[in-house]
């Protein structure tokens, strides 16, 4: 008797002839997969492609953010981080993009953002109206 690796199978079928064996579950997807391969290495390779430029391209946008935002404007020290976010909040009402720094247990209030010189002095003339002892900072 033969001896194959199909399992158990029915000997005969009703008309008396030998049954053959059914196609293999791994022969069938891989002829269905191979109709689509151009198409699967093709994603595949667009993929890749899009992994190695947004990685590349993070990199570079991430240190032309820290160009673009050569100056800030140092507001107050705030001993209490409530009253920092609240004075935040406000500026952040009027266009100023602000940012908070914890140093020696006080809360130093920022407004960032200045990519010239000029404009960030325009924004201390407007700041120092409110706040009196606002500080023009480079980065």
């Amino acid at each position: 008797m033969e001896k194959d690796n199909y399992g158990q199978l029915e000997l005969f079928t009703a008309d008396g002839v030998a049954a053959q064996a059914p196609e293999r579950f791994s022969k069938v997807v891989l002829k269905r997969i191979k109709a689509f391969e151009k198409a699967i290495i093709l994603v595949l390779l667009l993929g890749i492609t899009g992994i190695i430029c947004y990685a590349f391209g993070f990199d570079k946008g991430k240190s032309s953010n820290q160009v673009s935002s050569k100056f800030l404007i140092q507001v107050a020290a705030y001993s209490v981080k409530a009253n920092a976010e609240e004075e935040a909040r406000f500026l952040n009402k009027y266009g100023y993009q602000t940012a908070m720094l914890k140093q020696k247990g006080k809360t130093i209030l920022l407004v960032v953002g200045f990519s010239s010189e000029e404009k960030a002095r325009v924004a201390l003339t407007r700041l120092q109206k409110r706040y009196k002892g606002c500080i023009l900072r480079r980065l």
